[in-house]
């Protein structure tokens, strides 16, 4: 099975937990979720790091 070649990062209500929605080539995909010690404000949540992150990270066999 290949890597992910796409991922949209959401931030959810309560500013604590990332979710990370990849995509594959064939249209299959899945989510993790990532939950952070801190909140995050929406102003703050850079969510082009994150999406880049969670492609890279599947690539690399992290993100599991």
């Amino acid at each position: 099975m290949t890597g992910f070649e796409q991922a949209d990062a959401v931030l959810a209500e309560d500013g604590r937990v990332v979710f990370i929605y990849r995509y594959r080539a064939d249209d299959s995909g899945d989510v993790a979720a990532v939950t952070m010690p801190i909140v995050i404000e929406e102003e703050n949540f850079l969510r082009t790091e994150w999406e880049r992150g969670g492609v890279v990270a599947s690539k690399s066999g992290g993100l599991a």
